[in-house]
């Protein structure tokens, strides 16, 4: 009975610290970089104009720490110069030149959406926008047949 209790609150504090994390590890084969999430804000692709749209949190339908996301709303993460940076969707990949993108996509059960470089072996996968993008992108980062990965990000650039 003791041993349960104290593996009961273990797991409570485990997951409760999860559920707080508001940063993910982006790894793209070759470093790993630090993104905050920014828990105030969702951004939305204006699909007329093609621009970044933000909502902020005095506007969210709901109060929690983390926010959850509807359809067509996206997370907003920052690096550590505090630039606003957005997945939306999509990875881009270069494999070694000995692999055969083919045969690599579809071992990894992977849609083509364009071959970016035949010469340098570079593709772009099909991925949801979001977490999930940045989660995928870091699944197949550590494969020995890739050099460089990174999820579509969308980057706040300031014009001097």
């Amino acid at each position: 009975m003791k041993k349960t209790a104290i593996l009961l609150i273990i797991l409570f504090f485990a997951t409760t610290v999860v559920a707080k994390k508001n940063y993910l590890i982006l790894n793209n084969g070759k470093s790993k970089k630090l993104l905050f999430q920014k828990t105030d804000q969702k951004a939305i692709i204006d699909k007329q104009t093609r621009k970044m749209k933000f909502i902020k949190r005095s506007n969210f339908s709901q109060k929690s720490t983390i926010p959850t996301y509807n359809k067509d709303e996206l997370p907003v993460f920052t690096n550590r110069a505090g630039t606003k940076i957005i997945p939306t969707g999509n990875i881009i990949i270069k494999l070694k030149k000995s692999i055969d993108y083919e045969k690599w996509t579809k071992k990894n059960n992977l849609k083509i959406i364009k071959i970016v470089s035949y010469e340098n072996n570079i593709i772009l996968i099909k991925s949801p926008a979001g977490i999930k993008a940045i989660e995928i992108s870091n699944k197949l980062a550590n494969q020995k047949e890739i050099l460089y990965i990174s999820p579509n990000m969308w980057t706040e650039t300031n014009m001097r």
